[in-house]
This record gives structure tokens, sequence and C-alpha cells, in this order.
């Protein structure tokens, strides 16, 4: 298995078994005869192919081809069609060539069943499928005449064309696709191709020592940009012809080294744009500003990646960035406002996952050491005992800064927080807080994140924004690998789309202002809106008890403490609810105030 092969096994990222790999459906001048379908194995076992069958679709799918008796083998491309194709029987494709609606092609096994597809261009009008059966909604690019589309990584698959597929003007029928790269032949913030590699131009620069060099800190201000560079080597480097790439939707901005730029032993390069205080080397600078979607930069010698950074709002992967493992990232750095920075954690320190291993800095050190910042340690370890326990969306004053969510430990160990994300949704799902480096909740503990006005917070999140339940909102935990720990939707209904842990789209009924929504049990989950009713007497981080037996708790927020069905009760003190006595809080182990930032997300 190759090394790409390998890596991909590892990212978790790729489906075991055949892929299309790279497709070539416009031929330079006539398609007759010249267009070719690649395939690949990803899996550990060889598969044998006889019986399947290649379709193609412009309004419908038609087979192209059917395989006769043969397999492949793991780590191995074969193509059919024009191009070297060793497999008998007549290929004929008529793979349409995009430009007014989606097109594909895809993948049937022996049974019927569908094992992979391709979608490229858009709109789909015809209502093509996509490897689900539903209609598909995520489309690679139209590539230009004479280019293919193929996988990156090679042969990856995360069902969603619109990331797996780049063009490449370059072929490569029967072989691994290569890794995207910019033009280096130019420095002068030329657009170029944005929809995948391009020719990069034959770069000399010397690339020794690129292991240790790492993107470590930048501001994307406007006039007053600037990225610092850090070498943890003990050899100088000579960077010159070295290049920062930029990007909003794809790389298409570009700057060069200038001969003779050297970055030290241990030490800090600053690249600024003209307006930037403090640099080194002076270039033309255009870095996004992440308001609309993440944006990203990256640190290349020679048209490979050294370092790649990406930005942003921790939504989905609208624009395909992928981080330095070559997989379409998760991970977002945050983005620093007005004289601030976005740093990381400590000078060099790189996880590949940019939202653990940068925070935005209120001191900005160019050209000198990043404070020091607890690292963020990635432990999941039993994150499935962990679940969102209590909330107030609605208070009774205004919603800005009073809002908060309570997290409950059910497990017996304690667990880690480093880098778990609270999200939220109204219409889309976007990160509205992230743990730092060095957080533990006990088991059986309790943690607050609120908004600047919450009293008893163990962590503040000024840009926590719940929504107040119309056409259905919801509050998501993801743990630091990016993986959904918990959810729950509440409002009077959902009509905008958002799903549960069981992918049910049934929400918690909605609740008046001031009362919370609490699990009628700490940390008891069934998937249900029957988990969670109103409080009129709300207990962040505390318990929020057993509800007594024979007590009306109606299911889903709709009756008992503080429904709106029913009257609003409260807790002990206050009639309604009888409750056990609390557990206790995070006594104390929970220290401190996190300020973080964030872009509004969309939607």
């Amino acid at each position: 298995m190759s090394i790409v092969l390998a890596l991909l096994a590892l990212s978790g990222i790729s489906r075991a078994g055949v892929l299309i790999n790279e497709i070539q459906y416009d031929p330079s001048g006539s398609d007759d005869g010249l267009e070719w379908i690649e395939l690949c194995n990803n899996g550990s076992t060889s598969v044998d192919l006889e019986g399947y069958e290649l379709q193609s679709a412009g309004s419908s799918w038609t087979e192209s081809y059917t395989f006769g008796a043969g397999s492949i083998a793991p780590g191995e491309h074969i193509v059919v069609g024009y191009g070297g194709s060793t497999w008998t029987g007549t290929f004929d494709p008529a793979l349409q060539n995009g430009g007014s609606a989606t097109d594909g092609a895809r993948l049937v096994d022996s049974a019927s069943t569908v094992i992979d597809t391709v979608l490229y261009d858009d709109t789909n009008t015809t209502g093509l499928e996509d490897d689900s059966g539903a209609v598909g909604t995520s489309f690679a690019a139209d590539v230009s005449e004479g280019s293919s589309l193929g996988r990156y990584p090679d042969c990856g698959d995360t069902n969603a064309s619109s990331v797996d597929f780049l063009q490449y003007t370059t072929p490569s029928a029967g072989a691994e696709n290569a890794a995207p790269a910019i033009d280096t032949g130019g420095g002068d913030d030329t657009a170029v191709d944005d929809t995948g590699p391009i020719d990069t131009g034959g770069g000399t620069a010397d690339c020794t020592g690129t292991s240790g060099v790492t993107i470590n800190e930048f501001t994307p201000s406007t006039d007053e940009e600037w990225i610092e560079l850090y070498n943890s080597g003990s050899t100088a480097l000579d960077v010159s012809g070295w290049q920062l790439v930029f990007g909003t939707s794809s790389y298409n901005k570009d700057a060069t080294m200038p001969s003779g730029t050297m970055l030290p032993a241990g030490g800090w390069l600053v690249v600024g744009s003209a307006g930037a205080a403090v640099k080194d080397v002076e270039i033309d600078m255009d870095l996004g500003n992440a308001t609309s979607s993440a944006d990203a930069m990256q640190l290349q010698c020679n048209g490979t990646a050294v370092d790649t950074v990406i930005y942003g709002d921790a939504e989905a992967n609208d624009d395909g960035w992928l981080d330095d493992d070559g997989v379409a990232t998760t991970s977002f750095a945050p983005v620093p406002g007005d004289a601030e920075s976005s740093a990381r954690v400590a000078d060099g320190y790189d996880t590949n996952q940019s939202s653990s291993d940068f925070v935005v800095t209120g001191t900005t050190t160019p050209g000198s050491a990043n404070p020091y910042i607890e690292p963020t340690v990635c432990d999941p370890t039993g994150s499935e005992s962990l679940k969102i326990n209590e909330f107030l969306y609605d208070p009774g004053s205004t919603d800005a800064g009073n809002e908060w969510v309570e997290l409950y430990n059910g497990g017996n160990a304690d667990m880690r927080l480093d880098g778990f994300m609270l999200n939220t949704a109204t219409s889309s799902w976007g990160t509205d807080f992230t743990f730092p480096g060095g957080i533990t909740i006990p088991a059986g503990g309790f943690v607050l994140v609120g908004g600047e006005s919450v009293a008893g917070s163990d962590f503040i999140a000024p840009d926590l924004s719940l929504g107040n339940g119309t056409d259905g909102d919801g509050i998501q935990l993801v743990d630091c690998a990016g993986a959904v720990v918990d959810t729950v939707l509440y409002g009077d209904t959902m009509a905008d789309g958002l799903t549960g842990d069981d992918g049910s789209d049934a929400v918690v009924a909605g609740v008046d202002s001031d009362v919370s929504l609490g699990r009628t049990t700490d940390g008891v989950d069934t998937n249900t809106p029957d988990d969670w009713m109103g409080y009129g007497a709300p207990t962040p981080g505390e318990s929020n008890g057993t509800v007594a037996i024979g007590d009306d708790t109606g299911g889903g927020g709709g009756g008992g403490c503080g429904g709106k069905d029913r009257p609003t009760s409260t807790r002990p003190g206050a009639g309604g609810c009888s409750v056990a006595p609390p557990l206790g809080g995070l006594e104390g182990v929970l220290v401190g105030l996190v300020l973080l930032r964030r872009r509004s997300r969309r939607g």
C-alpha cells in the first residue's frame, strides 16, 4: 500500500474498497474513443470486479461498461477506456461534458449496489443520486477540455464530490494523483487556476530543513497584514524562492521570498505588507478576513506544502481546504480582531489541527516568542459519557451575554476537554466556543459555559448565541477529533433541516423566557425529546436532580417544570418538581476565564 493510502487509512476519511479515482470526460479534440475512467482500491484485500458496471449519466444513469473476469489489488490503479486499459469488453461511456447541468459517473457491483459516485458541475436539475441514494448536493467542478477530475488525497473518499475531486491539467491515468501545487514562477499576486493543481514552474529553491518550519503567528487586518515564520531547527535556513500562497476559496494569490532571505535557527521571520509595523521582508500581501467562509494560507517550497493554516468559521468545509495531512479539514484557527493576532499556543507547536494549535492573542508578538498557553491535548476517551445537561436560550433580559450551556460528565473517570467545541445552529452549524488546553472535567462533575453576564461561569463565551427556537435551533458538543458527542434540537418545529444524534429532526418543545431546558435526570440520554423538561428555577453548574415518580414531567419540555403548555413551576423551594439533592459542582477544578473570538457564522 502506498504512503498516501496508508495515511488515508489512519485518517479515517476513506472507505475501504474500490473507488472511481480519476475521470477524463472531455479530452482535447474529439471525445470519441478517448474518454477513460480510472479505478483504485484503497482496501487491504483484492476485489473481484467480475459483473461490476461503470455507469454514466446526463439526465439518467445508463450502463457504459461491464467488467469480465479479473480483480483489483490493494493500492492498484486500473484504467478502463482509452489510455491503456487491459480489460476486455467494449467501453462506450458517452460521458457528458457538464456545462449546463450536473453529470456523473458511478460504479455498481454485481448485486446492483452503488459502490461509488462522482457528480460534476451544477445545478442538479435532473436529480442524480449520490452514494446514499439521495439527490446529490455536492459537485466536483466542471473541468476544462483536456483536463481530468481526480481525487486528492489519492483514493480518498468523504462522499462529497466537491471536496474529493480536483482539476488536473495533466491527467495521470493509471498512477496516483499528485498533490495540489501553485505556480511558483511569479510572486506577482496574479490569480491562478482555482480548480486544482497547475504547473509548478520548476522551482529551484533549497528545501532543506522544511520539517522544522511553521507559520507561527499572523494578522489578516487590512493594510497591516503580516505572517510570522518560525524555525525550530538548529540550523539557519535559506528560504529564498520559498512562497506564501493565500486564498479565500482557493490558493489564488502568491508571494515569493526574495534572494538572500534567511530564517534563523530557533528564530523568526516576519513577512509583512507595506502597512505592517514590524517586518523583515515586505511583500504585496492579500490575506482573506474569513468573513463569509474559512480562508487559508500555506508556506511552500518548490510547490510542496511546508505548513498550512486554515482559519475562520468551523462550519462545513465548503471550499474543500486540505490540512497538512492531506485531509479535508474540520479544524480552523480563530480569526483575530483589530490589534490582535492568531498565534500558536507555543512557538512551533503543530498538530496539523488549526483549532488546537492557534489561539487569539491580545498582545501581538511579531518577530519574538508567542506567550505560552497550555497546548491542547486531544483525548476524546470516554466522551460518550459527556452530555449537554441544561441550557438557557431565552433569558428574560437581553439574550447577549446571558445565555449559558451546562455540560455533565456522567462517567466514572475524569475527562480532558481540550479542543472540545460547542456548536450552535439556527439554520447551519457554527462554533461558538472551543475549550482551551489543560482542562479536565471530573467524573460526576459539571462545567458551565456562559456569556459575559452569567454569574459562576467556568468559561466565558462572548459570542454564545443560541437562538430562540424559531423554526428549530440546536446545540451540539463536538470532541477534539471532530466527532459529534451530543446534540439537542429545540423549538416549536424543525424547518431548517437540522438533525440530532440519531438522524431524527424531532425537537424538544420550546419554553418561556427565563426557563431553562434540562435533562430530567443528569446525563440520561435516549436521543428523544422525552429526555428534557423545562425548569422555572434553573441551576447552572449544579445537578438537575431526579424527577420524582408520579410527577408529570412531560416529554420534550412541553410540560412539567416550566413547559409552555403548563403553568411555570420551579425547583424545590418554589413548588412544582421534586428533585434529589445536588451531586456537586466542579469543586474548583476548572479555573480562569477564556475569551475566544469568532466571526459570525453563516445562516
